[in-house]
Formats: C-alpha cells, sequence, structure tokens
C-alpha cells in the first residue's frame, strides 16, 4: 500500500498543529488550577472570618438582651 506524499505531509502538518493546542490546552488547564487553589484558599481564610464576626454578634446580641432585660425589670423611685 502506497501512502500519498501530500497526503502524508498534510496529516503531519494536523498532528503538529493537535500538538500545538494540546500544549496550550494543558497551560490553561494549569493556569486555571492555580486561579481555583488560590480562590479556595481565600474561602478557607473568609469562613474563619465569618464564624469570628458571627461569634462576636451573637454575644453582642446576647449583652444587648440582658441589658434590657435589667432595665425593663428595675424600678426607679418617683
Amino acid at each position: 500500500m502506497d501512502i500519498d506524499a501530500r497526503a502524508f505531509g498534510q496529516l503531519e502538518g494536523e498532528v503538529k498543529a493537535l500538538h500545538a493546542m494540546l500544549s496550550e490546552q494543558n497551560k490553561t488547564l494549569a493556569s486555571l488550577s492555580a486561579q481555583l487553589d488560590a480562590v479556595t484558599k481565600t474561602l478557607a481564610e473568609a469562613r474563619g472570618g465569618w464564624k469570628t464576626l458571627l461569634w462576636i454578634g451573637g454575644a453582642a446580641a446576647a449583652a444587648a438582651s440582658a441589658v434590657t432585660w435589667v432595665l425593663q425589670h428595675l424600678t426607679f423611685p418617683k
């Protein structure tokens, strides 16, 4: 079976183009992976911040309700 040189050259060019595209996609995937890691790290840090803010908010609400209860149950002389 004879292979046409022109067809072989065309296939060789297409294979080279596919290799170039694959290399570019690998670079893009590596970049996206690095960005995803950065987002994951940022979200992990933010999660701790939100927990702290919720704790502080809960403590402030408890303190405010205690002060309100005390003020409502005090009797002031007239």
